[in-house]
């Protein structure tokens, strides 16, 4: 079995739908999305899983949550989440990105400790997506299958930080590999 863990509800639909889509693997959200709920945003920590499964849903996979609190996580919580994981034949986990969000570049630098993995690319400080050296390049079909998983997350098209960053037409054109 092949894993796809996601820091964050929405970061499968964003850096992998195309991955997901194809080879049908088993997602893993690590965190649940206190931060949005403590700064006010109108976002709930349920409302985020509810957005997930049914984006999942629409890729055609399976999704399961670590149940981490992206307010508590810590490098001890990740690896208690992780170490009972057994079967994996590869699991893809974000690349370490210089100025990358901390979630990700935690599970990005902890993940190769417990599954061979294929790293994603996801993006910097500056909410630009980053491009590695393998591209996969989307049908049409697949263009808008994402474009309907994205619009499962309805709160984040709300959060003024987030909804640019959904918009961007780089978003959809690709997703790549280090």
């Amino acid at each position: 079995m092949n894993l796809f863990l996601s820091p964050h509800n929405d970061d499968e639909a964003l850096f992998g739908a195309y991955t997901l889509m194809r080879e049908k693997l088993k997602v893993l959200i690590i965190t649940d999305s206190y931060t949005q709920e403590k700064r006010g945003d109108g976002v709930t920590a349920k409302e985020r899983i509810e957005e997930s499964k049914k984006a999942c849903k629409l890729l055609g996979v399976d999704v399961e949550f670590a149940h981490i609190r992206d307010d508590e996580i810590t490098e001890e919580l990740l690896c208690l989440a992780l170490q009972d994981i057994y079967g994996i034949d590869m699991c893809y986990c974000p690349a370490f990105e210089e100025g990358g969000n901390p979630i990700h570049n935690l599970v990005a630098r902890i993940a190769p400790s417990y599954f061979d993995c294929i790293h994603y690319m996801t993006y910097t400080e500056s909410n630009t997506k980053t491009k590695g050296k393998m591209i996969i390049t989307p049908t049409e079909e697949e263009k808008e299958l994402k474009r309907k998983a994205l619009a499962c997350y309805p709160s984040q098209m709300k959060i003024r930080t987030c909804a640019p960053f959904f918009n961007n037409k780089e978003v959809l054109d690709w997703e790549s590999y280090e």
